[in-house]
């Protein structure tokens, strides 16, 4: 076994997570040497099947907080690395019940928030749209359609342009275990890093020796799904939410269609051996939540991506230390809704180690 040369950070894992921890150490404690391993490439595995549809939105105070620095931070690479984030307005359709919850949760009202008529949402599309008895209506915030992977790749690249920062691609790693103050890295080729503090962020890999136990078991993976409707999008044409069906329609201008994202039920998957092909049973579900709402778009429907995540009992993120080792922070279980709290997942975990 080799020992590689010390850093003050390793970070495991070049997901989307990976990707923001690495920039805000590069930026944010430029002293320390920093290294990133990902066993694919940078972008790939959960990150890159993601729907990539970026709303600042949180239901929870935990995820009000985390979407909230995610937002802003969102704002400042934007313009720094230049990302393509291409904005739509959005409308939100929910009961009565759950309607001012909604509005809530929506962080970037601005002047919106305010109810509409079925017939102003009517003259927004050139398809029809269902509105159940007992369901509201309220123009909601900014959302934006992006490129995951592409913003995982350009984060790292920020990072790589300072000397004391590496990423190694194409490495797996077997272990994270504690070590006297530190942390030993063991690589599946039989090296090891050795760092002062890490960060686990494995999306829906959650092997024994990276993770805990006891986090582990607190953690279900389940399938994720989204249909590509192959309809045109107008220029201008807006996002649909349907927050009790925990499902939304976005336009994807880039590749010409739009998205249908729902809830698929289907739990226990395990990542290397997940269909990513959307099956019959995928359709099935997806299809029944979208003609209550867009009838006739089902029609339209041909394939989409499919993948999973991972999802904490309470549904909310983990960001959490190892409970034998304080170096050692696990950043993940999304929900579904890691891409867009990202930016604050990392935040929060490289707090917890510089403190």
């Amino acid at each position: 076994m080799r020992r590689t040369e010390q850093y003050d950070l390793a970070i495991v894992g070049g997901g989307i997570i990976g990707a923001w921890t690495l920039y805000l150490a590069a930026t944010r404690f430029p002293n320390w040497r920093t290294v990133l391993i990902e066993r694919s490439t940078i972008g790939s595995g959960a990150t890159a099947h993601s729907a990539g549809v970026w709303v600042a939105i949180g239901r929870t105070p935990i995820e009000r907080a985390l979407a909230t620095r995610s937002m802003h931070l969102y704002a400042q690479v934007r313009a720094q690395l230049n990302i393509d984030m291409t904005p739509a307005k959005s409308y939100w359709v929910s009961s009565s019940h759950t309607f001012d919850a909604a509005r809530e949760s929506i962080l970037d009202l601005g002047g919106a928030g305010h109810e509409i008529m079925p017939a102003e949402l009517a003259s927004q599309f050139d398809f029809s749209v269902r509105i159940p008895d007992g369901e509201r209506i309220q123009l909601g915030g900014t959302p934006a359609s992006c490129d995951p992977g592409g913003i995982a790749r350009a984060l790292v690249a920020y990072g790589r342009r300072q000397s004391q920062v590496s990423c190694w691609e194409g490495i797996d790693v077997s272990a994270v275990r504690p070590a006297g103050d530190g942390v030993d890295i063991a690589l599946a080729n039989g090296d090891t890093v050795a760092a002062s503090r890490a960060v686990v962020a494995v999306g829906p890999w959650l092997p024994a020796g990276l993770v805990p136990a006891s986090i582990s078991s607190s953690v279900r993976i389940k399938r994720v799904v989204a249909l590509h409707v192959d309809k045109r999008p107008p220029p201008d044409a807006p996002a649909l939410f349907f927050p009790d069906a925990d499902a939304y329609l976005m336009p994807l201008q880039t590749r010409q269609q739009w998205l249908f994202s729902f809830h698929r039920k289907q739990w226990g998957c395990r990542p290397d051996d997940v269909e990513q092909a959307v099956n019959a049973a995928d359709e099935d579900e997806a299809l029944a939540a979208l003609r209550r709402y867009l009838p006739e778009l089902a029609a339209h429907c041909r394939g989409g991506r499919a993948f999973c995540d991972a999802y904490a009992q309470d549904g909310e993120p983990v960001i959490a230390a190892s409970p034998d080792a304080g170096q050692i922070v696990i950043a993940g279980a999304g929900a579904g809704k890691g891409f867009r709290l990202s930016p604050g997942i990392a935040e929060a975990a490289l707090a917890r180690l510089a403190s």
